[in-house]
């Protein structure tokens, strides 16, 4: 972007809330951004420059960092692609609503045209290569993709095709595009644990495993393994579960700063997709 702009580090007075969350279905990540205690300027820059439909629009980027307790990371990275300033007080503020990979999604165009057997691996790289996305490959034998010929689609879309087709979990987290099998979770990074040191409030049982809040930690990733070890439901213990969805949420003016994480067993996660 030629004609680029910082936002800049907001001061005290600024109020900042948000929600992002990530799926292992793939699905691309989205986060909604509420942003008080702006200056007119700042707000009416934010509102009128990310149009796609204004000539020489400015496409705003939004890299969101969070954390505490000396654990702070990235948890979202992406585009505005709507901007609803208020004006309803003397506290000028902004909903920013914002989407992953957005520009590819709109501007990044490719055809690919693979006659016969070819490796799933080989095009993976290639489409995480052009998203700047480190490739990393979950699966233990190769899969190959019989005469692929898609024209003119996103590079996102190409990915979704490749799933689609497959029957595999391919999806991005933490700068990374993943391939795993469906009900198995990611091989990489170690296993993340839930106790007493970052547990906000019981975990919730559900029939396939549970529902807890911890403290925000920007770390967690999709497809990871858990151990989860709860005082007042002790049954939960034991198991090993894993993340299948998980959102980030926070207000710098507020109480609200913590993770969602949704966990099923893994024995559950991986009957669920046992092959036929």
């Amino acid at each position: 972007m030629s004609d680029s702009k910082q936002l800049s580090f907001l001061d005290i007075n600024a109020k900042v809330s948000f929600t992002t969350s990530e799926t292992v279905s793939g699905a691309v990540n989205e986060t909604v951004i509420e942003i008080g205690g702006l200056t007119k300027e700042k707000m009416g820059y934010l509102a009128t420059s990310c149009s796609l439909w204004v000539p020489n629009y400015i496409q705003n980027q939004i890299t969101l960092e969070a954390g505490y307790n000396n654990l702070y990371g990235t948890i979202f990275d992406g585009d505005v692609i709507e901007a609803i300033p208020s004006v309803d007080s003397a506290d000028y503020s902004i909903k920013l609503k914002c989407l992953s990979f957005y520009q590819s999604l709109v501007n990044d165009t490719a055809s690919f045209s693979f006659e016969g057997s070819f490796p799933l691996s080989e095009m993976l790289k290639v489409l995480a290569d052009r998203l700047n996305l480190i490739f990393i490959n979950n699966l233990t034998d190769e899969v190959y993709i019989e005469n692929y010929m898609y024209k003119d689609q996103s590079l996102i879309q190409h990915i979704r095709n490749l799933s689609q087709i497959t029957g595999l979990d391919i999806f991005s987290s933490k700068g990374k595009l993943i391939v795993k099998e469906k009900g198995e979770p990611v091989k990489e990074g170690s296993t993340f644990q839930v106790n007493y040191t970052n547990l906000i409030g019981a975990p919730e049982p559900t029939p396939l495993g549970a529902n807890v809040k911890i403290r925000l930690n920007p770390s967690v990733s999709t497809g990871q393994k858990v151990n989860l070890t709860s005082i007042k439901f002790p049954t939960l213990n034991g198991d090993t579960y894993v993340i299948q969805t998980f959102s980030h949420s926070g207000d710098t003016k507020g109480s609200k700063w913590q993770t969602n994480l949704t966990l099923i067993r893994q024995d559950i996660y991986e009957n669920s997709y046992a092959k036929l």
